[in-house]
């Protein structure tokens, strides 16, 4: 038997992701022709722009890309914004591996 009234504050949670998630998905699906001609213009237009074709362009992408997900986790671990979600509660924190 389903149950239809949602009680928990995760199952409610839950229910609004797949619900935005239906959304997303079927406006891609809907709004495909349009995404592909954006697509299309900005690839034409990033072709011919002087950044892109500069020959370092490709290495410092992936130096910028690689720094930037180095800090995004620094400040998860800093600020620990990922606490409830740890696979080991009693493993040490970034602050107990500072020497002294």
């Amino acid at each position: 038997m389903t149950r239809l009234i949602v009680t928990t504050e995760f199952e409610r949670s839950r229910s609004f992701a797949r619900l935005i998630l239906a959304l997303l998905v079927g406006s891609l699906v809907i709004y495909r022709d349009v995404l592909d001609n954006a697509v299309s213009a900005l690839w034409t237009s990033l072709k011919v722009h002087p950044l892109f074709l500069h020959d370092s362009f490709e290495p410092l992408l992936a130096s910028a890309s690689f720094a930037s997900w180095i800090w995004i986790y620094y400040f998860i671990d800093k600020f620990q914004l990922m606490e409830g979600y740890r696979i080991h509660a009693d493993a040490p924190h970034d602050t107990d591996w500072n020497l002294k």
